[in-house]
């Protein structure tokens, strides 16, 4: 009877870490999105935990807490590059060589 138990334990564990890889898949393609290259996330008010989200899903995997109370999580969006800076005064020549 314990070998049928331990054998149950380790199915649900497989399957489990099958699930959580295949949905850390499908995060790791839509993060950042796609056409624009923006990070969605949420901050944690309480906290200062940051979360990334995928606006595409549903829920919590697409959007922030705005509930009050200790969970509650504000809206950030930031993109990888940043913007262009002001193009800076030429420099002195060179000495010939």
């Amino acid at each position: 009877m314990a070998r049928i138990g331990n054998a149950r334990r380790l199915v649900t564990i497989v399957a489990g870490a099958a699930l959580l890889m295949m949905a850390g898949v499908g995060a790791y393609a839509a993060i950042p999105d796609s056409g624009t290259g923006t990070y969605h996330g949420c901050v944690n008010k309480a906290t200062g935990v940051v979360r990334l989200v995928d606006p595409t899903l549903s829920g919590n995997l697409g959007h922030c807490i705005s509930t009050s109370g200790p969970l509650y999580e504000t809206s950030v969006t930031w993109n990888q590059t940043g913007p262009a800076g002001a193009t800076g005064q030429a420099g002195p020549p060179g000495a010939t060589g």
